[in-house]
């Protein structure tokens, strides 16, 4: 099938097609929504797993040396967190906000859609008896 024949069924089919991105953003948002609180319930449980009967749960210097390294950043990291300013502030609202950078991503495409259908036809666009005339 060439590309003008998907073209003319999406055309055809075009309640369909609305349809069927509007249940795909609402899955997108819905799966949003499910990783927000299972990351939630992932921070708030213990880092390490019980350990089997008779072992230790203690795991060797080493580990967790370099696990405290690897997760809690030096007091200063926390000092200029606080001192990001309105687009780090803008920035956390939004991580935790659900289905924010769905939304997001969703109105930058209808945006891209509209502005260049607008510049299409304000300029770039030729009349079809371009020729003719």
């Amino acid at each position: 099938m060439s590309l003008l024949g998907i073209i003319e069924t999406l055309r055809r089919n075009l309640k369909a097609v609305i349809a069927g991105c509007v249940c795909v953003l609402v899955l997108v948002a819905i799966a949003d929504v499910v990783r927000l609180t299972t990351a939630d319930k992932h921070h708030a449980t213990s880092e390490h797993a019980a350990a089997p009967a008779g072992e230790h749960a203690v795991a060797p210097a080493t580990e967790h040396a370099t696990t405290a390294l690897a997760t809690e950043p030096p007091a200063s990291f926390h000092e200029e967190e606080s001192e990001g300013g309105f687009w780090a502030e803008a920035y956390e609202i939004a991580e935790k906000t659900p289905v924010f950078w769905t939304l997001f991503g969703f109105l930058g495409c209808v945006l891209i859609v509209v502005v260049s259908k607008s510049y299409g036809h304000f300029g770039v666009s030729v009349k079809e008896d371009y020729y003719s005339e």
